[in-house]
């Protein structure tokens, strides 16, 4: 629940006139009934795994705590999937997908140069 209640924080501070930075979304449970609000488009990312089903990405190793769908508001460019291959079979799986502590990925292979980054704040 914590995808749907972060929206609800957002448009209240923005409602507040608070300007909001970046908004990185991990992992969220049925990401495809919210959608991004407005004004945050292009400073939105949405981090999990993949909800296709394929050889390479079977429903074994995918978050089933929180299945994963496409936010609404976001192209499929701002969807950053695990990835499956530099993770050990440990941090890939019904609740290790969705575990918080294996979401390092995004910190230590994701550069600057590269869809997802996330920056530093100063």
């Amino acid at each position: 629940m914590g995808f749907a209640y972060s929206l609800g924080m957002i448009e209240v501070l923005q409602q507040e006139g608070i300007t909001i930075g970046n908004y990185y979304v991990l992992a969220p449970e049925n990401a495809c009934s919210g959608s991004v609000l407005s004004g945050l488009e292009d400073r939105t990312w949405q981090y999990g795994s993949d909800e296709r089903t394929t050889k390479e990405n079977p429903i074994e190793i995918q978050d089933g705590v929180a299945p994963q769908c496409a936010m609404n508001g976001i192209d499929d460019l701002k969807r950053i999937k695990i990835p499956i291959k530099q993770r050990t079979p440990e941090q890939l799986g019904f609740t290790a997908s969705h575990s918080i502590v294996n979401y390092d990925w995004i910190f230590s292979t994701i550069t600057k140069e590269q869809k997802g980054y996330v920056k530093t704040r100063n």
